[in-house]
């Protein structure tokens, strides 16, 4: 199971002004530090598949609300930018298939979604490149990723709701 990590003692220290290193003690931080020991984020375990989970999380420092929020954004702006590619595929249209790709490829980095956004640069080159093959062949190893990622991701948000 993931978890909060605790702030190491001697991090939290060395980051403390002298001011309040002398006014807060020794005792009362390693209280703070065994109370923040004890909070539980919830498992991320279901999206190991997709995502360098621990990647994330040290990205987002350890900020369940902030991981939250970047999830809902994906959810909500990614099916968006992939019915854009899949129109510019049928358009031909590389500038925007390139776009697209870049797009969704910034959006998937940000998730340590590694594989995913590996494809993604593909698409991106291979439009650059004018490569239709490439793309369709980079599409079907991509679309399946995206479905996955984004089902994960609405597994995990639906069990924060309840």
């Amino acid at each position: 199971m993931l978890s909060w990590r605790p702030m190491q003692e001697t991090t939290l220290w060395n980051n403390l002004g002298n001011d309040l290193r002398s006014s807060i003690g020794s005792a009362t931080l390693a209280a703070l530090l065994a109370r923040n020991a004890e909070v539980q984020m919830k498992p991320l375990s279901s999206l190991e598949g997709f995502l360098a989970v621990p990647e994330l999380l040290d990205r987002v420092e350890h900020d369940e609300d902030l991981l939250i929020e970047m999830f809902l954004l994906f959810q909500e702006e990614a099916p968006m930018s992939l019915a854009e590619m899949h129109m510019a595929v049928e358009r031909s249209d590389m500038a925007a298939i390139e776009t697209v790709a870049h797009r969704l490829k910034g959006m998937l980095a940000s998730l340590s979604a590694k594989k995913a956004s590996l494809l993604a640069a593909d698409i991106e080159s291979a439009a650059r490149a004018g490569n239709a093959g490439k793309i369709q062949e980079s599409l079907k190893a991509f679309d399946p990723q995206l479905t996955g990622i984004s089902g994960a991701l609405d597994s995990y948000l639906v069990g924060e709701k309840s």
